[in-house]
């Protein structure tokens, strides 16, 4: 993640104070929605710990490295392998049981850029339908501070990569690991459904997209050059 997100920790520091600073007093249930191995899910319960955590990700070989480092969190945090792109996907969070109105807040870490521009809105509807009145929605990703054409866009854009650490061998290792042999299997067979969009809107077109799937308000908390936080309240 580092390697392309290089500022993520101020990012997670940026995400836990408007966590902290904005929802009521807790214990609060939180969706991770692209959890990966689940780092920003152990971050939020080490720093709230009432809090409980379902982390959702497509990925099956980023969740065993996080089910098999992490577990159950002594009961707290809960994994959900859930395709976004279903459209039924929400029914699949809490099983048997209706999930409107579940959650105080959502958070996403460099997630979203893996949809296109209809899809996102889709799934920030879904999401409007499952945080509770006055919660969260917490977005974190390489958002343009302006259209990709600019030239600030460009240069913020260049100025991030040159910071971006070198690729670490990590999939490799994972490929080379005997007993993931079944699990990497697995997400080949799924390369399809994690295809990126291709395109990056910048950070304002997501306020707009927050408020037309029907928050009440959306800014951006956090940025350093094309890293940003945008946040919707319901």
């Amino acid at each position: 993640m580092h390697a392309f997100f290089p500022h993520r920790p101020a990012c997670n520091a940026a995400i836990v104070d408007v966590l902290a600073g904005l929802l009521p007093a807790g214990p609060w249930r939180i969706l991770d929605l692209g959890a990966g191995t689940g780092s920003l899910s152990r971050a939020l319960l080490d720093r709230f710990p009432d809090a409980q955590v379902v982390a959702l990700d497509l990925d099956p070989v980023l969740m065993a490295i996080g089910q098999g480092t992490h577990g159950d969190a002594d009961g707290r945090l809960t994994w959900r392998q859930v395709n976004l792109r279903d459209t039924h996907w929400p029914d699949q969070l809490t099983p048997g049981t209706s999930p409107d109105a579940s959650f105080d807040a959502v958070v996403s870490l460099a997630t979203l850029h893996h949809f296109s521009g209809p899809e996102m809105a889709a799934i920030y509807r879904q999401l409007h339908g499952i945080l509770k009145p006055g919660g969260l929605l917490l977005n974190a990703e390489a958002l343009p501070a302006s259209p990709n054409a600019t030239r600030l866009a460009q240069a913020f854009h260049d100025a991030r990569r040159r910071t971006m650490v070198p690729a670490d061998g990590f999939w490799e290792a994972i490929a080379a690991d005997a007993a993931l042999a079944e699990t990497v299997a697995a997400r080949e067979a799924l390369r399809g459904q994690m295809r990126g969009a291709g395109k990056r809107l910048t950070a304002e077109a997501h306020c707009r997209a927050l408020r037309r799937a029907g928050f009440a308000e959306a800014a951006v908390a956090w940025r350093h050059l094309d890293e940003a936080l945008v946040v919707g309240l319901r």
